[in-house]
């Protein structure tokens, strides 16, 4: 995603991934109050990561309802138990702009947690066995670890030859995609599985398409269709 703060910055243009996390709000809210177990665990530190967190302000929001959600959940609780210190991991890919990220952040007076960011493909272990309380990741899964190797491939029935995406492709190019997204989805759930204390927490907001939808009737194929289709003429020219 394009760092930095200027026009063409992820910073501001992720009014779509915003979106995501404010229909989210509300549940998310009700599961950590319903699902976080407050009675056989004592925290001293309560460790909290964004899988996939970019460069800009969503981050941020999402931690900050999160947060909002545990102190409720430590300050009404009948368990009498103290609220611990919270500790927050962003984590993105090495080339993230963390910087950018980071100028965002309130003042340390002001923020109920402490921090760090974590570069690496969440695709694989980041952090030591059951270190972490919640796991979180929003519109990050989506993207793939790689590219199917047989959609660059001329003679394979699965070549996507002038497209970005399986919109109005063969069926042998969704079933490529499809493919690669069960390994990831997999790998990143493995890696969570060891990552995560017992009894802790994970939630994921994924985009998706409805079951029996055509791939022309998605908004985010379309999308990803014109693009595709403005890289052609550029690429042309």
């Amino acid at each position: 995603m394009n760092g930095g703060d200027g026009p063409s910055s992820y910073a501001r243009n992720s009014s779509y991934q915003r979106g995501a996390i404010d229909a989210a709000e509300a549940l998310l809210r009700k599961e950590i109050q319903k699902r976080l177990d407050l009675t056989n665990h004592t925290f001293s530190t309560f460790t909290i990561a964004d899988f996939g967190c970019s460069s800009g302000p969503n981050t941020l929001l999402a931690v900050d309802i999160i947060i909002q959600a545990l102190l409720h959940k430590f300050r009404s609780s009948t368990a009498n138990v103290k609220t611990p210190e919270f500790q927050v991991f962003f984590n993105d890919l090495s080339h993230t702009d963390f910087n950018a990220l980071f100028a965002l952040l309130p003042p340390q007076s002001q923020r109920p947690y402490f921090l760090a960011g974590v570069p690496g493909s969440f695709y694989g272990n980041l952090f030591p066995k059951a270190s972490l309380n919640l796991a979180y990741s929003s519109c990050a899964l989506c993207w793939l670890s790689d590219v199917p190797p047989e959609l660059s491939d001329t003679t394979s029935p699965a070549y996507n030859g002038g497209r970005i995406h399986y919109t109005g492709a063969s069926a042998e190019v969704a079933q490529a995609y499809s493919r690669q997204y069960k390994k990831d989805v997999k790998s990143f759930l493995v890696a969570r599985s060891r990552e995560l204390a017992e009894d802790g927490l994970m939630a994921l907001i994924v985009p998706g398409v409805p079951d029996g939808f055509l791939d022309s009737q998605a908004s985010t194929g379309s999308e990803f269709d014109l693009v595709g289709s403005c890289l052609m003429d550029m690429a042309r020219e």
